[in-house]
């Protein structure tokens, strides 16, 4: 009998130490205490207007998730911090947030000088980094396993700027292109009169100017462009309202095709309330909810008009996509261990997506979104300007495929 007593009593001490053991092994793996996000964005400045709904809408998907458990049973915090759109800013806040607030996660918004300022931090300290910058280089040449992008890039808008304007404008021979002096500006540049010379092989480029990052006077540039008389003039600027607004007061859109190769216009002629000196007749793409024909587009405009009083344009939409592909993705890893989520995001399908049902390609961790381009009308019955007569290009059908993108990081 007393054998027997201690027998029962050694088993249950082993299974009391495994119980101990388990829940050790858990805590080891999963810290107490909510999973910690932090992102670095341009609140103030110039780059505002493009980051503040893109952080409204990030936090609309972390509140989403924290109303109905979290993930994987812990909260989500999301910390931003405002790097004001510098890449010095830049770099420090993202020092700040992985050293001193140690986040599990790095995110960002559009400014690809700062993703790519703060990317090698972000691959030494072994932090996966979902950046929504717009240079291609961060998910191809630069690319490495930490980087994650669940957004366009300059390589896919430069592309579908060549396509849209050889479908639609193929009598247009002679450009005029300005192009911000950055990284963006740089490369969407190339990508753009590298395509437009394979589709146009006539096109000649008859002027240019590189203004600065951020320029606030355009009028010796639209003289220029009004000498040489172009049959279209192709712009990519960080900070486009101010070129818009002069182009429009100096009879730049009279005669001739503008086009906005950047993509995403509808940030740009989303505050003009009558059709009065709005840019009527320009071209661009646009994420919204009357193009995207995704059911999940319009139900995500409907949220952000509840929840923020607007309609939803191009940064909620990647400021959501991006953190709901990360969230989904601690999700199905089960864990907040970088490794398991790293493994998780790869090929990793984004159910929740405004755009709908999207997929994180496994070799290069990029999303490849279409795109909708079109003339920008004068939209009385919603009294706002809006794309109509819309061409939709789909990223798959021209971005480098793995191989070629394995090229690109081998030869970096």
């Amino acid at each position: 009998m007393i054998k027997k007593l201690v027998n029962m009593k050694l088993a249950f001490m082993v299974v009391a130490l495994i119980a101990v053991m388990a829940v050790a092994a858990c805590g080891e793996d999963e810290p107490a205490g909510p999973i910690k996000i932090g992102a670095g964005l341009g609140l103030t400045g110039p780059v505002a207007y493009l980051h503040e709904p893109w952080l409204a809408a990030a936090q609309l998907a972390v509140d989403e998730v924290n109303v109905a458990g979290g993930v994987n049973g812990r909260q989500v915090e999301l910390t931003a911090l405002d790097n004001k759109g510098a890449t010095e800013d830049g770099l420090a806040v993202t020092r700040e947030l992985i050293h001193d607030r140690q986040v599990d996660f790095l995110m960002s918004g559009w400014m690809s000088n700062i993703c790519m300022a703060s990317t090698p931090e972000a691959e030494e300290a072994k932090v996966i980094y979902m950046a929504g910058c717009m240079t291609d280089a961060f998910t191809t040449s630069g690319g490495h396993d930490y980087s994650f992008r669940a957004t366009g890039n300059a390589l896919m808008q430069g592309y579908v700027g060549a396509e849209y304007m050889a479908a639609r404008f193929p009598e247009k021979k002679t450009y005029y292109v300005i192009t911000a002096n950055y990284e963006f500006g740089t490369s969407i540049r190339g990508f753009f009169l590298e395509h437009l010379a394979e589709l146009v092989p006539e096109a000649v480029v008859v002027g240019e100017a590189r203004p600065a990052f951020v320029e606030s006077d355009f009028g010796p540039i639209i003289s220029d462009i009004q000498a040489k008389d172009p049959d279209v003039v192709v712009y990519a600027l960080a900070v486009a309202p101010p070129f818009l607004q002069q182009a429009i007061a100096l009879g730049m859109f009279q005669d001739r095709v503008v086009f906005s190769v950047a993509g995403h216009i509808d940030q740009d002629i989303a505050n003009y309330k009558e059709e009065a000196g709005a840019p009527v007749g320009l071209h661009g793409a646009v994420y919204r909810s009357y193009l995207i024909p995704d059911p999940a587009a319009e139900a995500f405009n409907t949220k952000v008009q509840k929840e923020l009083g607007r309609p939803a344009i191009s940064s909620h939409y990647y400021g959501y996509n991006s953190t709901r592909a990360l969230l989904e993705g601690i999700e199905k890893a089960g864990s907040t261990d970088t490794d398991k989520v790293i493994k998780a995001l790869e090929g990793l399908k984004v159910e929740g997506s405004p755009f709908g049902p999207v997929t994180i390609r496994a070799c290069d961790h990029q999303v490849l979104l279409p795109m909708w381009v079109g003339p920008v009308v004068w939209d009385s019955a919603n009294n706002e300007a809006r794309v109509t007569n819309e061409l939709e290009f789909d990223a798959k059908d021209f971005y480098p495929n793995c191989d070629e993108v394995a090229t690109m990081r081998a030869a970096s």
